[in-house]
């Protein structure tokens, strides 16, 4: 199943300006990686999200 367009377009539109932002295509899909870590991608219609690290004093 290819990836949503429509919706890695508009995660393009957030993510290109960062700096070291690149593209990379896996999964079945496209990744979004600023650095060289992965910070979103898209399978299909699905949005993946690697979230930041835990910032609570009680943890996860």
């Amino acid at each position: 199943m290819p990836y949503d367009e429509k919706l890695a377009e508009r995660v393009r539109a957030v993510f290109q300006s960062e700096p070291g932002y690149t593209e990379r295509k896996m999964f079945g899909g496209i990744c979004f990686m600023v650095g060289r870590n992965m910070a979103v991608g898209v399978t299909g219609s699905d949005l993946m999200v690697r979230p930041g690290p835990w910032t609570s004093p009680d943890g996860p």
